[in-house]
């Protein structure tokens, strides 16, 4: 996989064996996309596993909840497609414009390897800013 060999940016030789790659079971209609892996998802090799995995769990649990309540098909963790914007922790967790610049157009690749999703939720300013086209930061603070 391209990421294995990926020499784009600062973030070469700081990672692990490989980068985290987007997760994706089936035909998954919906898609979480984070900023960046953490020390968890870092050393696991998997998306939003460390605390904001914790949170995206919680979430996905309340909704599902809710969705039964009203007599509709829940949705499960395992149902969707779960990635980041970059795909290599920063150092510091202090994400920079170059590492975005290479890392979202593979992440984009991906995306439309995925026909089935219809719906992308951006978790954090990164992926807001660039799931929407904003050119830089989205400077209302949402994180």
């Amino acid at each position: 996989m391209y990421w294995d060999n990926c020499k784009s940016c600062r973030l070469n030789g700081t990672r692990p064996v490989c980068a985290i790659i987007p997760l994706a079971d089936g035909a998954p209609e919906i898609g979480i996309i984070g900023e960046a892996p953490g020390q968890v998802e870092d050393s696991t090799g998997l998306p939003f596993q460390g605390r904001a995995g914790e949170e995206l769990n919680k979430a996905i649990e309340r909704v599902d909840a809710a969705l039964r309540v009203e007599g509709l098909q829940g949705i499960h963790r395992d149902s969707l497609f779960v990635g980041n914007i970059v795909m290599c922790r920063p150092p510091d967790n202090k994400l920079g414009a170059n590492e975005v610049k290479c890392c979202f157009p593979i992440l984009e690749q991906t995306i439309r390897g995925v026909p089935s999703l219809k719906v992308l939720v951006p978790m954090g300013n990164t992926a807001l800013s660039k799931l929407m086209g904003f050119g830089g930061k989205h400077s209302g603070g949402i994180t």
